[in-house]
């Protein structure tokens, strides 16, 4: 990985992905996928290719993304952010 990631580019990633593009950003068909499919895709693009940090996970209760380092927790096997949590 050339350069770290930072989480707000992977919220970006994660917004983008689930159809909200960037302003300034036209596409005739932009991807569509449920935010469940786009953590999927942000979850290769980490584990799989080694693109983005690891340490980004998705709430499973809300869906937001946060670092697991700085905040969260994971309890019976699932992830949950600071408000969640």
């Amino acid at each position: 990985m050339s350069e770290q990631k930072s989480l707000e580019q992977v919220k970006e990633l994660y917004q983008f992905l689930q159809g909200e593009l960037p302003e300034g950003i036209r596409m005739k068909y932009p991807p569509r996928l449920s935010e469940r499919g786009a953590f999927k895709a942000i979850w290769f693009l980490q584990e799989y290719m080694g693109i983005l940090p690891v340490n980004y996970e998705r709430c499973v209760r809300c869906g937001t993304l946060f670092d697991d380092r700085n905040s969260g927790g994971y309890r019976n096997g699932r992830n949950y952010c600071d408000c969640c949590y």
